[in-house]
């Protein structure tokens, strides 16, 4: 992988997932995720830092990219699939363990979020793959 695919598809996946992130999670979802955060006060952050966020979805643009250039992802449909596999399983487990050790969500909000997670990581591998995959 080029120096230049890298940066595209990590420019390009975090753009995708900070804004579409945003519409998913900060204003379609937002309710649902009210109603069923756990018993812990305080958690969220108002503002939030949306710079820290910025940057955290320019990495996670940047891991996707690895991930389908290591996957060798030639088509968008690849694209989507596999990090939509990745955004599913990663978030899955992450949610599992928080919801195991903490109370920030209960546990139907622990099995939503992986699959709202893959259905952004779907869109933003679709768009990677579209500009930074590989030719066939």
């Amino acid at each position: 992988m080029t120096t230049q695919r890298l940066l595209t598809g990590t420019v390009v996946g975090g753009i995708v997932l900070f804004f579409l992130g945003y519409l998913i999670f900060g204003i379609v979802f937002a309710d649902f995720f009210a109603a069923n955060a756990g018993t812990a006060t305080g958690v969220p952050k108002d503002p939030m830092n949306f710079v820290a966020l910025g940057i955290a979805q320019l990495a996670w643009g940047a891991a996707l990219t690895l991930i389908l250039n290591w996957a060798s992802a030639r088509s968008i449909g690849q694209g989507v699939m596999v990090a939509g596999i990745c955004g599913l399983l990663l978030f899955l487990g992450f949610d599992l363990t928080m919801y195991a050790t903490s109370n920030t969500q209960n546990l139907t909000a622990a099995l939503v979020d992986p699959l709202l997670a893959g259905i952004l990581f779907a869109v933003a591998g679709g768009a990677i793959t579209a500009v930074a995959g590989k030719k066939a």
